[in-house]
């Protein structure tokens, strides 16, 4: 499952061929750390909720 919460993502094969993703890593290194020994491999959460940048309110001319 995506958590929108979390930037990294650990996909994670099984034996029998399914596969899940834990996605509850903030940095590279914590996700690389738990997927280390495994048939794993980090990724980017394409539904990671970044912060926006605010509109200052000012206009373009």
């Amino acid at each position: 499952m995506y958590d929108p919460s979390f930037p990294v993502c650990l996909q994670v094969w099984q034996w029998g061929g399914g596969y899940y993703f834990d996605c509850s890593y903030t940095t590279w290194d914590q996700c690389r750390a738990s997927g280390s020994g495994r048939a794993a491999m980090c990724l980017v959460n394409p539904y990671w909720n970044r912060a926006q940048p605010r509109s200052s309110g000012g206009r373009f001319y």
